[in-house]
C-alpha cells in the first residue's frame, strides 16, 4: 500500500460533465431532502432511466504519467491547484503541468547545488502513512526529474490541454 498517482489526458467535455455531475449531485441532493417519500421514488425512476439513455459520450481519460510514493508532486498539486482528496479527480490543465515542470527543475538545480533549504521552499515534500520518505535525498531527485522528462515528452509540446489529476492512498 501506499501514495499511487494518476494523471490522465482527456478532453474539454469531460471536463465539463464533471463540473455538471458534481452541481447535480449538490442540486439532487438539496432537492431529496425537501421531497416527500413518493415523489423520491418517481424522480429516482425517472433518473435512471434517463442515465440510460444518455448517449452523448466523451473519451476515456487513459494514463499517461503514473507516479508511486512521490510525495513533494502531491504537495505542489496540492498546495497549486486543490486541496487532494483521496481518489478524487481533480481537473489540471497544461499550463499548470509547465509551472510544474518549471518548479521541479528549479528544485533539481538546487538539489545538485547542495541547496536543500531551497528544495524545500520551491518542491517541499509532504508527510503521511502511506506517502513514503520526506528525505531530500536521491528519491526524491529522481521523482523531480521523472517528472520533468514525462511533461517534457508527453505533454510540453501538444495540443492539448485538459489532464485529471488523481491519488489514492
Amino acid at each position: 500500500m501506499g501514495l499511487d498517482m494518476y494523471l490522465y489526458k482527456v478532453d474539454e467535455n469531460y471536463i465539463q460533465k464533471s463540473k455538471l455531475k458534481e452541481k447535480s449531485e449538490k442540486l439532487l441532493s438539496e432537492l431529496f431532502a425537501v421531497l416527500p417519500e413518493k415523489h423520491k421514488k418517481i424522480l429516482i425512476e425517472y433518473l435512471t432511466i434517463q442515465n440510460k439513455l444518455y448517449t452523448e459520450k466523451e473519451k476515456d481519460p487513459y494514463e499517461i504519467i503514473y507516479w508511486r510514493k512521490a510525495n513533494a508532486i502531491f504537495k505542489w498539486i496540492d498546495t497549486h491547484i486543490k486541496k487532494i482528496e483521496n481518489l478524487e479527480e481533480i481537473p489540471i490543465t497544461k499550463e499548470q503541468l509547465l509551472q510544474l515542470k518549471k518548479d521541479c527543475e528549479k528544485a533539481i538545480e538546487a538539489y545538485k547545488k547542495g541547496d536543500i533549504e531551497t528544495c524545500k521552499k520551491i518542491m517541499p515534500t509532504q508527510e503521511g502513512f502511506f506517502f513514503g520518505s520526506t528525505e531530500y535525498d536521491e528519491w526524491y531527485l529522481k521523482e523531480l526529474e521523472y517528472t520533468v522528462e514525462e511533461i517534457k515528452n508527453k505533454i510540453e509540446n501538444k495540443d492539448h490541454k485538459w489532464y485529471i489529476f488523481q491519488a489514492w492512498w
